[in-house]
């Protein structure tokens, strides 16, 4: 499959800078994703010059000088005056890429400077290649993480550098993010040591069903219902070269186990593990960069210290979306087609995304694979249970995290008892369990909060008490009501291990891996009574 350069709708969107921006103007008034996150006041302003055959635009950035708390009070006086005062920064013509380079982030702000992302970006990376002797790119087939591992393949060829990349295939995805990693492989193949193209079994959330609350990737024992085959020289069990992989992986265990092994097996003095993330996509990512006390290497603060000498490092982390995809019409990189179609689906560039699906997150995107890849999507439903529920339902406050869509005729409590009848429809002993859980969750809050038995609030706020936060939990498919604070139980296990049997999804390759160190631990149980 060949690149499509400009020939389409959503290319010449993105050339068209003055569009573009236009757009997330309406859609996000040019206000951070991290709305929680007190900032500089920050303005743009585009300006076209009409003399000009291109279009540039003119940047003008305004910053408040940090304020500053003292004893003092002549010095605050004086900080408080000069506070009033807002430096402007010089103007700057800037093509394509339009947001200013964070400087440093101290206090939870972002402090802007005059060098723009494009160039900042290049330095970090020439400073990676120039400290470590030992680089690894860790991507995903997505359009942050092509961009980073592009980027980084003109720096390695201008500077006579080697790296490695890290890719793990979690098997249900696009096939076009397979051709995506596959073009990105023969792209950096002169500079690339070694491609990490890894199928191994991996346990991940599949939040689309209750009975089967996780995924196992690349199951031997589901080989006829894999979604995809495993691609030309990727790493199975049969050349793996990993001595710490297990049979089921667990992906952060995985990750920080391959560092490991990676810096001892190259004899490096420094390693870094580079990723392409964002922190505009979430305060959790912000914060992972903003972090004062975490180690860093010399003070960058768009690094981390995961163990001695080896280091995680986020180059592209003061990106915007806007500036990826600037990058991509600049250099006319690669990139990942799926974007392309969720656009014209009608997907906001903020949220389109690349990953697993299934997860509680990730599951509001499950819909788009039946109208962006038909065939996957048709190999999805014999291979994942509860994929077309969730497609239908990811929209929903039925899979999560959206508002509720209880009916306005109905109280919480009438709403609540409407799911247990619905359920008992399909399965009596669910029913069963959540009946006799929300009895013991009112008699706790009747012994240690005083709230008389069966008198909970209708509704309340966040996860106090209430029926709303009972209704909440049982619309989020919570088997073991840990909404409500219950922990894991042994009479849970038994149940779900009774229940797998009677609809008859059992076997070992379709058993998740909680469950089933539960299961042995029951089992052993079994055996020291008999």
């Amino acid at each position: 499959m060949g690149k499509r350069r400009g020939d389409c709708e959503f290319m010449n969107v993105v050339k068209n800078q003055s569009k573009l921006l236009d757009q997330l103007k309406k859609e996000r008034g040019f206000q951070d994703t991290v709305k929680v996150i007190p900032k500089p006041s920050h303005s743009i302003t585009l300006k076209r010059k009409k003399k000009q055959k291109q279009s540039e635009f003119v940047i003008k950035s305004k910053m408040e000088t940090k304020r500053s708390l003292s004893a003092n009070s002549d010095l605050s006086k004086k900080k408080k005056e000069k506070t009033s005062k807002k430096g402007k920064i010089p103007k700057q013509k800037i093509s394509q890429i339009t947001s200013p380079e964070i400087k440093y982030v101290r206090k939870s702000k972002k402090i802007y400077n005059e060098t723009n992302v494009l160039d900042a970006t290049f330095a970090r990376l020439r400073l990676l290649f120039t400290e470590f002797d030992n680089i690894s790119f860790a991507i995903s087939g997505g359009k942050d993480s092509g961009v980073t591992l592009q980027l980084a393949n003109m720096v390695a060829a201008e500077m006579g550098k080697k790296f490695s990349v890290m890719f793990i295939d979690f098997e249900a995805m696009y096939m076009e993010t397979a051709r995506f990693v596959e073009s990105l492989r023969e792209e950096v193949k002169p500079n690339c040591e070694n491609f990490y193209w890894i199928c191994l079994p991996f346990c991940e959330d599949n939040a689309t069903s209750a009975l089967n609350p996780e995924f196992i990737t690349w199951d031997e024992s589901a080989r006829e219902h894999w979604v995809r085959d495993i691609p030309e020289g990727a790493i199975t069990w049969d050349n793996n070269p990993f001595p710490f992989a297990e049979n089921i992986n667990d992906f952060d265990r995985f990750i920080f186990q391959y560092s490991q092994w990676l810096h001892k097996t190259k004899k490096a003095k420094r390693t870094a593990i580079v990723v392409g993330i964002r922190t505009d996509e979430s305060l959790r990512r912000f914060l992972a960069v903003a972090n004062r006390d975490k180690p860093r290497y010399k003070g960058l603060f768009w690094t981390t210290e995961i163990l001695p000498n080896i280091y995680n490092a986020y180059p592209i982390y003061d990106w915007k979306v806007e500036d990826i995809w600037g990058c991509v019409a600049k250099f006319n990189l690669d990139y990942n087609h799926v974007y392309e179609d969720m656009y014209k689906n009608g997907v906001p560039l903020s949220l389109q995304r690349i990953c697993q699906p299934f997860g509680s997150a990730q599951k509001a995107g499950l819909d788009q694979y039946r109208v962006i890849e038909p065939e996957t999507w048709e190999r999805l439903l014999q291979r994942v249970e509860g994929v077309n529920f969730g497609a239908i339902y990811c929209r929903t406050s039925l899979l999560g995290n959206l508002t509720s869509m209880k009916p306005d005729h109905l109280t919480w409590q009438q709403y609540t008892i409407f799911l247990l009848e619905s359920i008992g429809i399909y399965e009596p002993l669910i029913m069963r369990r959540y009946y006799e859980k929300i009895k013991y969750y009112m008699l706790w809050c009747e012994k240690n909060l005083g709230i008389p038995y069966g008198k909970m609030p209708d509704a309340g706020k966040g996860k106090s008490v209430s029926w709303q936060t009972v209704a909440r939990a049982i619309e989020k498919n919570d088997f073991y009501m840990t909404y409500l604070d219950f922990g894991y139980d042994k009479a849970g296990d038994e149940l779900l291990i009774k229940l797998r049997e009677k609809h008859r999804l059992t076997g070992d390759g379709h058993i998740q891996r909680k469950l089933r160190k539960r299961i042995e631990a029951i089992e052993c149980g079994k055996k020291k009574e008999d």
